[in-house]
């Protein structure tokens, strides 16, 4: 958790706050748009797979 802060903290120095909250927003909204692919049922699939 500390490098992740620390990293989104150089981040938005480097690249500017609003960036990063759009980045951020984009990165949530891909997530929020996979949940109906990775269901309990794909990932036990996968993992029986592997």
């Amino acid at each position: 958790m500390p490098l992740g802060a620390a990293a989104g903290g150089l981040l938005a120095q480097w690249l500017g706050l609003q960036v990063m909250f759009g980045i951020m927003g984009v990165l949530t909204l891909a997530l929020l748009g996979m949940m109906p692919v990775l269901t309990d049922k794909a990932i036990a699939a996968a993992d029986v797979e592997s």
